[in-house]
């Protein structure tokens, strides 16, 4: 075999992921790992000469699971990677690609993923073929996607248990909207169960266009296990008198992320001891990635440092940082070479300057590639990820006869790295409060997680985070914190009784397999829910339960009010559940009434494109544009105004007046422009208008009115355009519908 390195794609699911990210909400855990340095699985390629499945049957067996429809490509539109698969479950996987160019600038493209004797597919990724019955009005429903879906998954579940759940992926926004010139996509997610009971690693997500077509398939390998008899459990009430005799909460401060701005918030928040669960069948307590008899405690919290170090260094130059990544990441193999590829001087989102080294380990199979960011003004650390031993392992030079050390050890290795690498941070900072995780796994090593202190409570969001490999070695470090002067005064909380009833009040459990280890068995595990949401939070100041920034979305479902309407009601309310429209009193809004200019700039930017809100202009906030004299970065539409800008919509001038009214030959031009014909259409000389009152159009507006009339943008009515009447929501919501297939048609997208 030959070893090589790859990315194992999806979401490699361990117990301490179980245990503090699926099922103890993300308030009360520990801060994930840094996403853009995150470990590679190790993936072992089988040698041609051992690969006994053909690049055509993998056509043919794709080909069969959608039949008709890929006929169109030949054999040589295909390409094939020789069988490959994990040490953590052996099962060999093929992978097959396709690409190929339809017409023009259309192309279509996939890859499947094909694993274990009978090829199931694992995972899948398809460029749809035809999207123009996909898009709004989509020709499925969410319930005939729904059942597309489970049709499709029979396949490789008809022997085994899969439940859908409502932690599909569109759950998640993070502040953007979906364009109309995109298909509509209904994203669902199944979880396995045993003994009607969840497995929650061992799930399957899946979309389906608006046309029924499948576009995406992820599906974690189907482990074979043991597991606890669930006939033999501890009663849910006995485990919840259990939890509530041992709980307690303590205040912390909470730091939110606003993704749809980049802003952060802190709240002050109670937060309970008990967070991970306890074992259904012995009434232990789950602590990181083993049971303990004594329930968790709130631990003391003690400093790094009593008093403030001083930085690593007075600054660092980019020959400095090269220098020393030189030596810090010096390899002892010849047969690999190290190549600092470039340093970036950059400037963070609160002003810090910084240094990236990027540099990258090549060897005869493959290379890995990384980066080291500095502070520039300490020259200490913010993130750094350790890799040579991913690149010893796939070389075969593997350290070995290390000897491993304990997790106090570890602990004391990770303080070390600390004091070595973030000196001027520690005062800052706490020794861990939670119990370190351990993952031998996935990491080969453990998890330190250092909270910052205010006021002398722990800050959830904003720790440094170590992890030390099984033999002492520094894995990685990375630092999140952020400046902030409004902490909310503690003396302002409930008092920590009032809190305790509350979360106690709001407590009940639910049953989950979990896995603890490499050994293929699972732990029935009792999990504490909050406030019937685990992702929720005890606001310590209002009493409150809250939900974070980040999986806030638009509130759907059958009880949100509707609006009523005899020709445009399916898309006034596609608008407004999607934000397109903010209407603020439902109750009495009036379809029918005129649409300002600064609700339809907006409702076109934001079904035209991808808004990412103020935060796509702070990037740069020191060279801000400002178009007009009176729409400047303090106004709630600047944003919209020159995202709409830069789409060619709205022209530089010197006001825009966004209370106005705006006429059926104005939207007419928005229109055009948005499809990029603005240069054609203001030849008015060359256009002639087929309608009854062309003389009525403004002279400047010909030849917008005319290819809006020709494309069936704007509806004529009883033969006249009528272009100085005003637009109503309702004929504004409509056109845009048909501006947006338009766009899909001539595929002219803003994005």
């Amino acid at each position: 075999i030959i070893l090589v390195k790859m990315k194992k794609l999806g979401f490699g699911i361990t117990a301490t992921a179980l245990s503090f990210g699926l099922l103890a909400s993300p308030t009360f855990a520990e801060t994930p790992l840094n996403m853009n340095e995150k470990p590679q699985q190790l993936e072992i390629r089988v040698a041609s000469t051992e690969t006994t499945v053909s690049k055509s049957e993998l056509i043919q067996k794709f080909k069969e699971i959608f039949p008709n429809k890929y006929d169109f490509l030949t054999d040589d539109d295909f390409y094939m990677t020789s069988g490959h698969y994990f040490p953590d479950d052996g099962i060999v996987r093929y992978d097959l690609g396709f690409h190929k160019r339809l017409s023009g600038n259309r192309y279509v493209g996939g890859s499947i993923v094909f694993a274990g004797e009978n090829l199931e597919i694992e995972r899948l990724y398809l460029d749809p073929i035809d999207v123009k019955d996909a898009m709004f009005p989509a020709k499925v429903s969410k319930e005939e996607a729904e059942n597309i879906a489970k049709k499709f998954i029979e396949q490789f579940t008809a022997s085994k248990n899969y439940k859908l759940t409502d932690d599909g992926t569109d759950y998640y926004y993070y502040g953007m909207n979906q364009p109309l010139t995109e298909p509509v996509q209904y994203s669902f997610s199944f979880v396995r169960m045993e003994n009607g009971i969840k497995i929650p690693d061992q799930t399957i997500s899946i979309t389906v266009l608006g046309n029924g077509d499948i576009t995406n398939l992820y599906r974690t390998s189907y482990v074979k296990a043991t597991f606890d008899d669930a006939k033999i459990r501890i009663s849910d009430e006995e485990i919840l008198n259990q939890i509530k005799e041992n709980l307690s909460v303590e205040l912390q401060y909470q730091v939110d992320w606003d993704y749809n701005t980049g802003d952060r918030k802190v709240s002050l928040v109670y937060a309970p001891t008990i967070k991970q669960g306890v074992n259904a069948l012995t009434g232990q307590w789950l602590v990181g990635d083993s049971f303990q008899e004594k329930a968790p405690e709130i631990k003391k919290v003690e400093m790094l440092s009593k008093e403030k170090l001083p930085p690593r260094q007075q600054g660092i130059t980019v020959e400095e940082a090269k220098a020393f990544a030189e030596e810090l990441l010096k390899i002892d193999s010849d047969k690999v070479r190290l190549t600092i590829e470039s340093i970036d001087e950059t400037t963070d989102l609160y002003g810090n300057e910084m240094l990236y080294v990027n540099y990258s380990y090549h060897y005869e199979r493959g290379g890995y590639g990384a980066s080291i960011a500095f502070d520039k003004k300490t020259g200490e650390f913010v993130h750094f990820h350790n890799v040579k031993s991913e690149v010893l392992k796939e070389i075969g030079e593997a350290p070995k006869n290390k000897k491993e050390i304990t997790k106090e050890q570890a602990l004391q290795k990770a303080i070390e790295y600390l004091k070595e690498y973030m000196p001027s941070k520690l005062h800052q900072y706490s020794k861990p409060v939670q119990e370190a995780t351990e993952d031998y796994w996935y990491y080969d090593g453990y998890i330190f997680f250092f909270p910052r202190v205010v006021n002398g409570i722990p800050v959830n969001g904003d720790q440094l985070q170590v992890m030390v490999t099984e033999t002492g070695e520094l894995r990685s470090i990375y630092s999140d914190g952020f400046e902030n002067s409004n902490w909310p005064q503690i003396s302002k909380a409930i008092s920590e009784e009032e809190a305790k009833n509350k979360v106690l009040d709001s407590l009940s459990v639910e049953l989950n397999y979990v896995k603890l280890s490499e050994e293929p068995h699972y732990n029935l595990v009792y999990t504490p829910i909050y406030n019937g949401n685990n992702l929720s939070y005890l606001d310590a100041i209002s009493g409150e339960w809250q939900t974070p920034y980040y999986v806030q979305a638009p509130e759907t479902g059958d009880e949100e009010q509707k609006v009523s309407h005899p020709t445009a009601e399916a898309e006034l309310n596609y608008f407004i559940e999607n934000g397109y429209l903010e209407i603020a009193d439902i109750e009495n809004f009036n379809p029918d009434a005129p649409i300002t200019t600064g609700e339809a700039i907006q409702g076109l930017v934001k079904s035209l494109s991808y808004y990412y809100g103020d935060y796509y202009y702070m990037e740069d906030s020191d060279n801000v544009s400002q178009t007009f004299d009176n729409i400047g970065p303090d106004h709630p539409l600047y944003s919209i105004v020159e995202q709409a800008v830069s789409m060619g919509i709205l022209v530089p001038g010197n006001s825009f007046n966004p209370n106005a009214t705006i006429t059926r030959e104005e939207l007419a031009a928005w229109y055009i422009r948005a499809l990029g014909l603005d240069e054609a259409a203001k030849h008015s000389e060359i256009y002639k208008i087929n309608v009854e009152d062309a003389g009525d159009v403004d002279e400047k507006y010909i030849g917008y009115v005319t290819l809006a009339n020709t494309f069936g943008l704007i509806e004529v009515e009883d033969g006249k355009f009528n272009p100085k009447r005003t637009v109503t929501y309702a004929e504004f919501v409509t056109s845009a519908v048909r501006l947006a297939h338009k766009s899909q048609e001539m595929n002219v997208n803003h994005y």
